[in-house]
């Protein structure tokens, strides 16, 4: 269980210690360890399931979440342009063209999970 954050309550104008400042970097430092901790398990883990590593039977269990996703933050500036100079409407049959023919970018996530009985 994770221990109860010290919120830091000071009034207006009122003075960081040494001692808050060097526990701010020691906590920074710690989080950043864990962080790669976690990063190189989560990497063998994947590689692991990616090897076709079977999961112990048992409350947990883990997969490979995988999804696809097209990038078209794009489409409404395109469609004003294309309307503006095509004629309304053009832009939207243009955008639809491009999405079309997009290929989708693959994403993948590793999922652990407790497993109903």
């Amino acid at each position: 269980m994770a221990s109860a954050a010290k919120v830091l309550k000071m009034p207006k104008g009122g003075v960081i210690t040494q001692a808050q400042l060097s526990e701010y970097l020691k906590k920074d430092g710690q989080l950043k360890a864990l962080k790669k901790e976690l990063t190189d398990l989560e990497d063998s883990l994947f590689k692991a399931l990616k090897a076709k590593a079977t999961v112990q039977s048992g409350a947990l269990s883990a997969t490979i979440s995988r999804g696809e996703r097209r990038n078209v933050s794009w489409k409404e500036v395109v469609q004003r342009e294309i309307d503006e100079s095509r004629g309304k409407g053009e832009g939207e049959k243009f955008t639809e063209r491009v999405l079309a023919a997009t290929k989708p970018t693959p994403t993948e996530s590793l999922s652990v999970y407790v497993v109903e009985a």
